[in-house]
């Protein structure tokens, strides 16, 4: 059980990542897309991106605080919640 905990973690961390480098690379992309087409589809595509790697990540972070509490409990079920 503890390590799916320890994945979780790194997952996350690792997704934050991905998604920093990403975020940089769109950056760039701006940069060369400066006529209107390249920046709407900028604008409509990865729009939604960065709410939705923030919502991942604080979700893996909720389950990871989960499983831990649970492990927790298993461990010493007098713990209290």
């Amino acid at each position: 059980m503890r390590r799916v905990v320890h994945d979780l973690g790194g997952f996350a961390q690792r997704f934050g990542r991905v998604a920093e480098q990403l975020e940089q690379e769109i950056e760039k992309t701006q940069e060369v897309w400066r006529d209107q087409r390249g920046q709407a589809f900028l604008r409509e595509r990865l729009s939604p991106f960065k709410p939705t790697v923030s919502q991942l990540v604080a979700g893996l972070s909720e389950t990871q605080e989960l499983f831990e509490s649970l492990v927790k409990r298993l461990s010493d079920p007098e713990t209290p919640r």
